[in-house]
Order: structure tokens, then C-alpha cells, then sequence
């Protein structure tokens, strides 16, 4: 919930005055440099107790931007609001972590302990902020920029902690202490990433971390005007498990389909049929594959090269005609899903697919 505050210092009084439990989350050090005077446009990310909210929204939320400084307030159980895109701000052990070992920084408000605090920060920079962060996937070296780097190091200190700056062990750190990223919020953050045209590299191997692979087909208009589009369903049920087929209605060929990466479409068509799939034991791309196509995991996504050679063999069709288009990774699919389902789809979705990883696992 997003709120502007005419006077930080009477707003944090008010708060202790309350009892409300708080935690103002980054760039505090910044904050509290020559207060109250405080970094032009800065932001407050602030963790407080779901109860708090109503009061809060009651009390500030007649002003607006030119008014005040702006605050971000998120909430422990709060999906919606208090939380971010559908999903929890931080998972609730963190949450907990971070009202449970707060204290008050120089006598002007709570802030987490260096623990807290690191968790909560590594949590932003790799779930949300992923490469945008300025912090690399996997080379120390190359993290150098990062606007990120000084508050880490700064709580590294405190901690005595050895940890490269990179995002794999950014994430391997928080999943040692029970703090990282659950599936459904990798889902939120992706889709977010999708819908700004962003691609992540560090996201898409996160989701690698999961017993098999989801992916997603398209059958192209091509296959349907020359009805070969059942025998392409069926050949990708003999290679996979099916999760969903749908129809993809017009208004989503026409518009929706342009949003989708890497679909040609005057090869073959706008995509007609979405077919869903799940391949319980993927296989490593090889080293060649992976140099064409450096975001396909699973070297079994390339039968789709045999369905096309099939394809053109049967219908003597140009050797561009191309019959379907797949997307690369499970967090490309994901990306996708806004696309073509709607979030009760969705749902029905995850817990299929919950249901084929159990029996696979």
C-alpha cells in the first residue's frame, strides 16, 4: 500500500506511540544522514503489522505525492494489499525474522537486525531485481557496479560473513536459512518480467530447481488449414505429458500472439492451439544446442524440429511453412500465461502441475 507522508518525523512518533510493529527495510543509512532532511524522490519500503494498515490508510491516505515523502507499506500475511503482485512480500519466516529482531536505528525508527536486514535485501536484489540489480548471475568480478554492493558488504561486515557477491549464492545464502523464493512467487515476479519485456537468465535457471520441466506449444494457423494439427497434438502427447490443450480465441491471435517472443508468425501463421506440457525426466541441451538457442534447457524441446521436417514432408509445404512454436524454459512458459489464461486457468494449471511433480518426483 502505497501512502505519502507529510511529516516522517511525526509519522514515525505516531507509530511508536501506537505500538505498531515496523521495520523501515533498506537505505536507511542514506535516511538518516542529515535528518530529517532526506535524499530528494526517496522512497520508505516499510514492513509493519497487517492491523496497522486501516489506521494508516485512514490517517494519510487523503494526501498525495506533492505532499508528502512516499512510502511503501507491506504487511507479513498480506497478499493483495501488503503485498506484491498477488503474492507475499517476503516469505513469513522472514517476515517474522524482521519484526521479532528489530531495533531503532540512532534513535529515529526500527530497522532489522544485520541478519534481517541481509536477508531482506539479498530477497529484493535477487527475486525482484534479478540482473537489473547490477549484481551477476555467477561472476563476483563483474557485480563491481551495483548500487546494491555497499549496503551488502556493510551487513556483511557486521556478520563476519564470507559470501560472493553474485546472485546464485545471493540465493543459495537464502535458502539456508529457509528465506527464498517459493514457486508461486517466482511465477508473479517472471510474469512481472515478462510483461516489461525483461528476460532473465538467473530466474529461468531458478525454476530448473523443480523435479521436471513445464513448457508450452503453439499450434500455428498453417497446421489447422491443412488439419494436421490433431496428428502434431498427438505426436507431442507421445513425447510428453499433457497438461492443457485450448483454443485460442481470435481476439487473442490477433492481439495477445504479437506479445509472444520469438513467434514468426508469417511462417506458418498466428498460433490457434495452446498445447501445455510436462516432461517428467528432462535431458541437458548439448553444448551445440545450447549455443543456438542459450535459454532451451532440455535438449528433448528439439523434436519439434522432427515435427517440422515431418510436417513439410507431408504437406509438401516451403520448407518456412513452420507447424508450431514452443517457448524455451518453464519461466519462459510462465511468462506467457497472461497471454492465453485467465487466473482461475492458471490456478487450475499450477495444481496439475503440482500434481504430475509429485508423481514424478
Amino acid at each position: 500500500m502505497r501512502l505519502f507522508i507529510p511529516d516522517i518525523v511525526d509519522f514515525f512518533q505516531f507509530m511508536d506511540e501506537s505500538s505498531y510493529q515496523y521495520a523501515v527495510l533498506r537505505r536507511f543509512l542514506d535516511f538518516s544522514a542529515d535528518w530529517p532532511k532526506i535524499p530528494e524522490k526517496a522512497e520508505f519500503d516499510v514492513l509493519v503489522e497487517d492491523r496497522a494498515l486501516p489506521v494508516l490508510k485512514k490517517k494519510y491516505g487523503a494526501y498525495k505525492k506533492k505532499q508528502g515523502v512516499e512510502f511503501d507499506f507491506y504487511t507479513p500475511e498480506g497478499t493483495t494489499v501488503g503485498g506484491e503482485m498477488g503474492v507475499l512480500y517476503f516469505p513469513p519466516r522472514l517476515s517474522r525474522k524482521i519484526l521479532d529482531h528489530r531495533y531503532k536505528w540512532n534513535g529515529l525508527f526500527y530497522v532489522p537486525d544485520a541478519q534481517s536486514h541481509l536477508l531482506s535485501l539479498l530477497y529484493h536484489v535477487c527475486y525482484r531485481k534479478t540482473e537489473s540489480s547490477g549484481i551477476h548471475m555467477d561472476d563476483p568480478t563483474l557485480s563491481n557496479g551495483s548500487r546494491y554492493l555497499a549496503e551488502i558488504e556493510w551487513l556483511k561486515s557486521q556478520l563476519g560473513l564470507n559470501l560472493d557477491d553474485t546472485l546464485f549464492a545471493y540465493h543459495g545464502y537464502l535458502r539456508a536459512h529457509e528465506c527464498n523464493a517459493t514457486y508461486e512467487t517466482l511465477v508473479a515476479y517472471v510474469q512481472k518480467q515478462f510483461a516489461k519485456d525483461v528476460k532473465s537468465m538467473f530466474m529461468a535457471q531458478l525454476f530448473r530447481e523443480f523435479s521436471g520441466e513445464m513448457n508450452m506449444f503453439v499450434i500455428r494457423g498453417i497446421s489447422v488449414k491443412t488439419g494436421l494439427h490433431t496428428n502434431l497434438i498427438n505426436m507431442l502427447r507421445e513425447h510428453f505429458k499433457t497438461i492443457l490443450v485450448k483454443d485460442i480465441p481470435l481476439a487473442a491471435r490477433l492481439v495477445e500472439s504479437g506479445k509472444m517472443r520469438g513467434g514468426k508468425w508469417r511462417r506458418g501463421g498466428r498460433p490457434r492451439i495452446v498445447v501445455l506440457v510436462f516432461d517428467p525426466h528432462p535431458q541437458e541441451a548439448t553444448e551445440e544446442d545450447r549455443k543456438i538457442q542459450a535459454y532451451v534447457f532440455n535438449s528433448r524441446q528439439f523434436v519439434k524440429r522432427e515435427f517440422r521436417t515431418w510436417f513439410r514432408t507431408t504437406t509438401k509445404c516451403k520448407p518456412s511453412a513452420n507447424p508450431l512454436h514452443s517457448t524455451d524454459n518453464e519461466a519462459e512458459a510462465v511468462g506467457h500465461f497472461p497471454l492465453f489464461f485467465s487466473a482461475h486457468e492458471q490456478e487450475d494449471i499450477f495444481l496439475r502441475l503440482k500434481e504430475l511433480r509429485s508423481i514424478s518426483s
